[in-house]
């Protein structure tokens, strides 16, 4: 068996994305009516953190194919059909707005970044966006900074605040979904 991480649910609950943690790092697609899971994006490289767009179209992930981590976006689940490389200068832990109109992640330099993304049948986006002049500090309380408390951070800002007005500069509660 091999130890992975849950990182994203399909909007009709049927597909758990989740990414492999030991040896290889792929994203792995679930299937929870069976609990079958096969690769779905398997590649000599790092790819981890996918998550499905609300309105299930799209999977955005990071990946360090091109020598460092960046953010990519395919379609859901037809990953074949394209692929796209939606940060610029560097990326991690994507997060869809609850829209799907805007994708956020963290740029190298510890900023949130923002991508509009145009509503069609084929992918559009903007130009990245620096959110916020200060670097964002996830914080998951007594254990420290987290890789992947990012996503409390983001979960909260979607669900209870607008975007704009969350800082994420202070401790969150922590919250499941």
């Amino acid at each position: 068996p091999r130890l992975m991480l849950a990182s994203s649910v399909s909007p009709d609950g049927a597909t758990l994305v989740a990414w492999t943690i030991l040896g290889s790092s792929d994203l792995m697609q679930i299937t929870l009516n069976d609990g079958v899971g096969r690769p779905l994006i398997q590649t000599p490289f790092v790819e981890r953190n996918g998550e499905v767009s609300p309105d299930g179209r799209w999977l955005a992930y990071e990946s360090n194919a091109s020598g460092s981590f960046q953010i990519h976006v395919r379609p859901f689940p037809g990953i074949d059909r394209g692929q796209w490389q939606v940060s610029t200068e560097g990326g991690t832990q994507p997060a869809w707005a609850r829209g799907g109109q805007e994708l956020f992640y963290l740029a190298p330099d510890g900023t949130l970044r923002s991508v509009r993304v145009e509503r069609g049948t084929t992918w559009a986006a903007g130009t990245p966006a620096k959110l916020f002049d200060r670097p964002y500090r996830p914080w998951t309380g007594a254990s420290g900074p987290s890789s992947r408390s990012s996503n409390v951070c983001s979960t909260f800002c979607r669900q209870k605040l607008p975007l704009r007005a969350c800082t994420c500069e202070n401790p969150l509660p922590a919250t499941r979904r």
